[in-house]
């Protein structure tokens, strides 16, 4: 019997709904392990976008937990038109997620989960390269900073800048 744990440690960085720890260089080298890839960042999901329930991974795009996931499935594989009884505002959290299907769905579809992705739900080399360089930006600014970085305070440049080496 295991049980996941995410711990947040010094070497954690947080990186949007994602935390990204370095595992620790260990003194042996298991049979298993590839060279350098203890270097490699090991990625742990937190809460889900749309509820802030425990996140299971990325579903349609977005990082969800496995309850929006499997609603956004119903909701895309049936013909059902979902009304609000209230405003059209309601709170999609944990707790009243399944009070207004009208306004869950509302809520997943503007984080861009993608009805053409219901069957294509992973993601991309390209996104992953995307959290990767970011996660490696931050890595960066902490190393030089000596500060830990907490998500929201600083926004990374859209393009990385380019610059001519001294040659």
């Amino acid at each position: 019997m295991s049980s996941a744990r995410v711990e947040l440690s010094s070497t954690s960085v947080a990186v949007g709904a994602i935390i990204v720890k370095k595992e620790e260089p260990s003194s042996t080298t298991g049979p298993t392990q590839a060279e350098g890839e203890e270097n490699q960042p090991q990625i742990e999901v937190i809460p889900c976008k749309v509820c802030g329930d425990k996140s299971s991974g990325v579903h349609y795009g977005v990082i969800t937990c496995e309850g929006c996931k499997g609603f956004f499935r119903r909701s895309q594989s049936s013909v059902t038109n979902y009304q609000c009884p209230r405003q059209k505002n309601c709170t999609v959290d944990r707790v009243n997620r399944n009070r207004c299907q009208y306004c869950r769905l509302k809520k997943c579809m503007e984080l861009g989960m993608s009805r053409d992705a219901v069957k294509f739900g992973r993601m991309s080399k390209k996104q992953r390269e995307k959290v990767e360089d970011e996660v490696r930006l931050h890595k960066q600014m902490q190393e030089a900073t000596g500060i830990p970085y907490m998500y929201g305070e600083y926004s990374p440049p859209s393009q990385p800048s380019s610059y001519a080496a001294p040659g």
